[in-house]
């Protein structure tokens, strides 16, 4: 049995009816399979399904096959197998002509997801394959949306009216009105985009809809472990660019599936890891040289570090008078200043200019566990859980204040769902969700950043790690978000501290997709 069709056998009913008019067009072109029959058919068969055209591919489970014979199914080339006990297993769907809906999909199956080029292995890249997609001219800010979920456009619609479904529940960040990051591509199922034309249960999100689904186990072992690597020493120099890239990235990990009570419960676990380190972009600031630490401004005010290229003089405050050639006493500085100074690097350059990098490392986690249980054959019920942890600390070494203009952040975001499907007739199917999403987003200074009070200034530091200071024109230290904070969403209901979320029941009542 192949890998896909392992993953795939959970859901032997997905395509049945696809399955259906394959084996009625197989046999009305001379078929005659001799065993057992199945769900009508005369025999018990199997299908196999060269690589999809237009819409997913089916696997089956095949066990001593007896006769083959190859048919044509529209722009589908086929193999119909009579077989000894070997059920149809598909995974996927039919994704061709659909007679009762006017929804347009684009669907992508676990080859897929996990084979297509994809930067970073971040899910939500798949969006833009569909047709009519664009990543929206409007992202939210990293302080709005941490987890840094890209806002998309579908026709020509708000990004705020396209939504994304995880399992068959809500997978939306009530904030920032993006998507909740999905899971590595090694642990998705199936990934799906509608964009036109969406079934009135998608009325919340009316423009597009994102639509995944996680593997889970089965009867058999499978799994594997894999690690992406980017460097150096792997990629080629960019022809325009003068050096090689900086960047280093580390993405690895596993999964596994596995059967915890045969045909009736099965687990399944996932986990990434992705380390970012690069050398940081060259920043550009002005700072006093020590001439200047010295009271000589000399330099400084000269016509040659003046944008104008115009000489500027320095005022006394007190007389209203210049300095006389550009000199000021040492002992007129504040003392405050003087402090602030002693956080700032010495340049070498007669005007002040110092370039310099500011580290910007990340590290991410992400974990994923899935339980199903075949209650009966009418009645089926999973539970998932999603956990990412994502890390981007401030760095303060100590000396140089410059490098403290970004702030740190830790992100939680946490994903749990619990789904019923039950067969009330062979041709209505009901599906419930209970879902729970909670995004956790805290942000600081590093532990050791200096404040105006440590300066010498008299004010009152309600954080003791905070400074937002700048000279226009020439440095900064701290910046406005840098403060410590904390924020926490749950869907659309307040969420506090204590760890709540949001609870959502969703029944719904459609037809069945096992009968055609």
């Amino acid at each position: 049995m192949s890998r896909r069709s392992k993953e795939a056998s959970r859901t032997p009913l997905l395509a049945l009816p696809l399955v259906e008019k394959l084996l009625s067009a197989a046999m009305a072109r001379g078929a005659q399979p001799a065993f057992k029959g199945y769900r009508g058919f005369p025999a018990t068969v199997c299908i196999s399904i060269n690589e999809e055209i237009e819409g997913r591919t089916a696997v089956t489970l095949m066990s001593k096959p007896v006769s083959r014979r190859q048919f044509l199914m529209g722009k589908f080339v086929g193999i119909l197998t009579a077989c000894q006990f070997a059920p149809v297993l598909l995974f996927g769907a039919w994704a061709g002509l659909v007679a009762d809906r006017a929804e347009v999909a684009t669907v992508l199956n676990t080859r897929s997801v996990q084979d297509l080029p994809n930067l970073g292995r971040n899910a939500t890249n798949f969006v833009l394959l569909a047709p009519g997609t664009v990543a929206s001219t409007f992202q939210n800010s990293i302080g709005e949306n941490p987890q840094q979920s890209t806002a998309i456009s579908a026709n020509g619609q708000s990004p705020f009216a396209a939504g994304s479904i995880l399992d068959g529940a809500d997978n939306n960040d009530s904030f920032s009105n993006v998507n909740l990051p999905f899971p590595f591509p090694d642990a998705l199922q199936e990934f799906s985009v509608q964009t036109n034309g969406l079934s009135a249960q998608f009325g919340l999100h009316p423009g597009s809809v994102v639509n995944v689904i996680t593997k889970s186990g089965t009867n058999q072992f499978h799994g594997g472990l894999f690690e992406f690597v980017r460097n150096g020493a792997f990629n080629a120099r960019n022809f325009f660019a003068a050096t090689q890239d900086t960047l280093r990235r580390n993405q690895f990990g596993g999964t596994l599936g596995a059967p915890i009570k045969k045909d009736k419960l099965f687990g399944f676990f996932g986990y990434q890891r992705t380390i970012v380190r690069t050398a940081p972009p060259q920043s550009l600031s002005f700072v006093p040289t020590q001439a200047a630490l010295s009271g000589d401004f000399s330099g400084l005010e000269s016509a040659a570090c003046q944008s104008t290229r115009a000489h500027r003089a320095i005022t006394n405050p007190a007389t209203g008078q210049p300095f006389a050639n550009d000199f000021v006493s040492p002992s007129l500085f504040s003392p405050q200043a003087l402090n602030l100074a002693k956080y700032l690097p010495v340049s070498n350059d007669p005007c002040g200019q110092i370039r310099y990098g500011i580290p910007n490392p990340s590290e991410e986690s992400q974990y994923i566990g899935r339980v199903d249980w075949q209650q009966s054959a009418r009645n089926t019920f999973f539970g998932r859980y999603f956990l990412i942890n994502f890390t981007n600390p401030p760095l303060f070494d100590g000396k140089n204040g410059l490098t403290t203009t970004l702030a740190g952040q830790a992100v939680r975001s946490q994903s749990l769902v619990l789904g019923d499907n039950y067969s009330i007739t062979p041709s209505i199917v009901n599906t419930a969700r209970i879902t729970g999403t909670r995004l956790r987003d805290n942000r600081s200074a590093a532990s050791n950043l200096f404040n105006l009070a440590d300066a010498g200034v008299n004010i009152f530091q309600f954080d003791p790690h905070f400074i937002n200071l700048s000279v226009t024109g020439a440095f900064a230290f701290g910046c406005g978000n840098c403060a410590t904070a904390r924020s926490a969403a749950c869907g659309a209901l307040p969420c506090p501290d204590a760890g709540l979320v949001n609870i959502v029941m969703r029944p719904t009542v459609t037809e069945s997709a096992c009968r055609g």
